[in-house]
């Protein structure tokens, strides 16, 4: 069978945004699903900026990528409406990582992407039921992007509950995932832990581990190659709610000086698949 597609220029709805339709972006393969749609150009170029700024920031970082889900059992309008619910999970953990110890850098820096309509429940990769019940996959969610200085977190650890003591059951670890945990049932008006379960899902690899990411400064943009392909799926259109005047994709700072360097150095054609990744 031969699918006739329509590669627009140009996002409907959002007519500044342009579609990308290529597997690679300059010389980095992104997740591309043409059957589906096209990625984002302008968070495509983004998305380098932000990690070409953070390699530059620290002499190594550590990243991972997290989906955050609502829950069926309540709702309040302003989620649909807003960012709101995200932006309390980001102040929150970025308190969080500022309370850990260590005299590196504990900032928290971030990209974020709100969808809709490309859930599916998901199910225990030991047992025969569904792991994420408590999540609504009708209303929207949230793929980010987490990066921080490798000096200060360099793993996710625990992904479980508190196994012992008086705190048995909760998210009471200081290791990321628990702070990650504690973040979005802050968000969600202090969600008791016992209901969070599906709500925070990390991505995994195909033994059911936690993916993380680890670049460095040393090894130029050609580090880059692994991060960029795991948040190149926060680029994609199809799943994007574009109508809403709501936001729907965010990175954290990035020095304005810093992109006009790059994108002198990168140059300007996307196509071009060698000057990234031999300078």
């Amino acid at each position: 069978m031969v699918y006739r597609i329509n590669r627009r220029k140009r996002i409907s709805q959002r007519s500044h945004l342009h579609a990308y339709w290529d597997k690679h972006f300059y010389a980095y393969p992104v997740q591309q699903d043409v059957l589906k749609g096209a990625q984002v150009k302008e968070y495509l170029e983004s998305t380098l900026e932000f990690l070409a700024y953070m390699q530059h920031q620290y002499s190594q970082c550590f990243a991972l990528r997290v989906d955050l889900r609502f829950p069926q059992d309540t709702w309040c309008p302003s989620w649909v409406e807003s960012n709101t619910a995200v932006q309390l999970f980001l102040n929150h953990l970025d308190y969080e990582i500022s309370q850990a110890n260590g005299k590196h850098s504990r900032k928290l820096h971030y990209i974020w992407a709100r969808e809709h309509n490309d859930q599916q429940r998901r199910y225990s990769p030991q047992e025969s039921h569904f792991v994420d019940q408590e999540a609504d996959l009708t209303k929207p969610h949230y793929h980010l992007l987490i990066v921080l200085n490798r000096d200060s977190f360099n793993t996710l650890g625990h992904i479980f509950p508190t196994r012992n003591g008086p705190w048995a059951g909760t998210y009471a670890d200081q290791c990321l995932a628990h702070r990650i945990q504690r973040s979005w049932s802050h968000a969600l008006g202090n969600r008791p832990h016992i209901r969070m379960p599906g709500l925070v899902e990390f991505a995994k690899d195909i033994t059911g581990s936690p993916i993380s990411f680890t670049f460095r400064r040393q090894q130029g943009l050609m580090g880059l190659k692994e991060v960029m392909y795991a948040a190149s799926y926060l680029c994609k259109e199809y799943s994007k709610d574009f109508a809403s005047p709501t936001r729907c994709f965010q990175r954290s700072y990035v020095d304005q000086s810093f992109c006009a360097e790059f994108w002198e150095k990168v140059g300007p054609d996307p196509h071009d698949h060698f000057r990234v990744l031999l300078s």
